[in-house]
Order: C-alpha cells, then structure tokens, then sequence
C-alpha cells in the first residue's frame, strides 16, 4: 500500500541473481535528482502466493481461499501472514494447512 503522501514516480521490474546488484538506470535517477527530489523511497514488491509459500503454507491452500473468497492474490497473503482463525469455524490456519499438504 503507497502511503497517501507519496506517489509512484517510476517503475521497473528487475530480474534477481544470487549475488548480484540491480541497479537503476543513471539517467532516471538524474531527472529524479534534476527534478528536484532529494531523497525516495525504493519498495521491494513480489509475488504474494510466492510470498506465502515461504512462509510455509501450502499452494492449495492459497489458491483455495483465493477461488472459494473471490480475493486478490495480496489480501489472500495478508490473511494466512496474520495466522488468524477463520470466522465461525473452529479452524485455525495451523490445521488448514496440514490438511491441504
């Protein structure tokens, strides 16, 4: 989420190799500069179910409660990263994801 005081001024997708730099192009960070910036704010973004994955969840799980709820792939992350309890149920997300391994 962009907080409400700053706005996306460039985006680029930047392949990740172990032990390598990723760097943004000289020219794009002289407009910033000659445009009068002095400081940003760089945000890392990647792919949620990738994301929830490395928390140990299962890829069933995520694509089940994204297809049952109807959710976008972020809001999906944020639940099973909160390790909530699902509403009315008896089921915490511990349990969910060892029936769906």
């Amino acid at each position: 989420m962009i907080k409400e005081e700053f706005s996306e001024l460039l985006t680029y997708d930047i392949e990740l190799l172990k032990n390598e730099k990723f760097q943004i192009p000289a020219e794009e960070i002289c407009k910033l500069v000659n445009s009068g910036y002095k400081t940003v704010t760089i945000k890392i973004l990647g792919s949620s179910k990738q994301a929830s994955l490395n928390l140990g969840n299962s890829e069933k799980l995520f694509d089940n409660i994204k297809k049952t709820q109807s959710l976008p792939d972020n809001v999906v992350y944020d639940f099973l990263e909160s390790k909530g309890k699902l509403c009315g149920s008896d089921y915490a997300l511990e349990d969910l994801n060892r029936s769906t391994k």
